[in-house]
């Protein structure tokens, strides 16, 4: 009998994305509900009983109730090992840590929908806000390049010939950027390894449009 998971995700969250990426590589069954963030849904009393910071996602098992992307994720990595998506080594599990901090700490949380409200209540204009969102999005992926640079460059995926917790914290990113008019084409090995994950089912079905 199949384990009942629910994910509460933004339908335009790159955050969502990592983790229904995450459950998918996984072949792990899951019920997605749609938290509607620009209707104002996360701020619902039931709501914050599950995420107190009013964000997605939030995963729900017969464990307990879970937030934060990259802690929902290496939860069920130790959960369910198999397909692993972080490295078995020290060193590479420290690389990849690493990596996914790039994006879901430094990039992401200046990319929201809440900072660029936020940008306008400061009288920023659309021109500045898209300035903004360059900036943040170039320094991101010039350290993402130089870091895959330094490995080899005839790895498929961020970590070797299969998927793993960088890239599922890298593509979501670029599906973002290239919301944003962001170029990827200028990163070579970001976008090598882009246009293979996005060969796959489980990046494809990425609803991220944050």
């Amino acid at each position: 009998m199949a384990v009942h998971r629910v994910l509460y995700a933004g339908q335009v969250s790159s955050a969502s994305a990592r983790v229904r990426i995450a459950l998918k590589i996984k072949r792990l069954e899951f019920q997605e509900i749609t938290i509607g963030l620009a209707e104002g849904e996360q701020h619902r009393p039931a709501y914050l009983q599950l995420q107190p910071q009013k964000l997605v996602p939030v995963l729900v098992d017969k464990n307990g109730t879970y937030i934060q992307s990259l802690a929902i994720i290496e939860y069920l990595d130790e959960c369910y090992p198999l397909p692993r998506l972080l490295p078995n080594t020290l060193s590479e599990r420290a690389w990849v840590r690493a990596f996914a901090q790039i994006f879901c700490a430094d990039t992401h949380p200046l990319l929201t929908r809440r900072v660029f409200s936020l940008l306008n209540q400061m009288s920023m204009g659309e021109e500045e806000i898209q300035q903004w969102r360059m900036h943040w999005l170039r320094e991101s992926f010039v350290a993402a390049e130089e870091m895959l640079s330094q490995r080899s460059q005839s790895m498929t995926y961020c970590q070797g010939d299969q998927p793993g917790l960088a890239d599922i914290f890298l593509i979501p990113q670029c599906d973002a950027a290239h919301r944003m008019g962001f170029s990827l084409e200028l990163y070579p090995n970001i976008w090598r390894i882009y246009t293979h994950c996005k060969q796959l089912e489980e990046f494809k079905m990425d609803r991220s449009k944050e």
